[in-house]
């Protein structure tokens, strides 16, 4: 007897998950040079709609991503999230299945694991 339980992925779960992918998207489409060669500036910026995140220069951080700016990313989820969930409600009922919804699930857990590694390289 094979017990085989599947979790089933809710409406907001995936309007979620849909936000998530599309901040750290645009996070990483959005980094942006400052153009300054001095090495206690700012060296890029990053997010959108808000820009959230300013790098420190090459190898000049301090291996981790400053608090105050975790408001900003917070912001563009809440952004993200309004977006989504409006554009939820015109999606054909084909592309609101279960596995649609594992699929896009499973890529916010993927992309967010990326989106942190990428942190550990920008602020190392």
């Amino acid at each position: 007897m094979t017990l085989k339980k599947r979790i089933e992925i809710s409406d907001f779960t995936a309007i979620f998950s849909l936000s998530l992918i599309l901040v750290w998207i645009s996070h990483f489409l959005f980094f942006t040079l400052t153009g300054s060669n001095d090495i206690k500036d700012i060296f890029a910026t990053g997010g959108f709609p808000i820009r959230s995140f300013s790098y420190p220069g090459p190898a000049m951080g301090n291996d981790h991503v400053p608090p105050q700016m975790w408001g900003g990313f917070a912001l563009n989820i809440l952004f993200w999230l309004f977006v989504c969930s409006f554009l939820f409600q015109f999606f054909p009922e084909k592309y609101k299945s279960e596995k649609i919804r594992r699929i896009i699930f499973c890529s916010a857990i993927i992309l967010t694991l990326f989106g942190k590694f990428y942190f550990l390289l920008k602020f190392d």
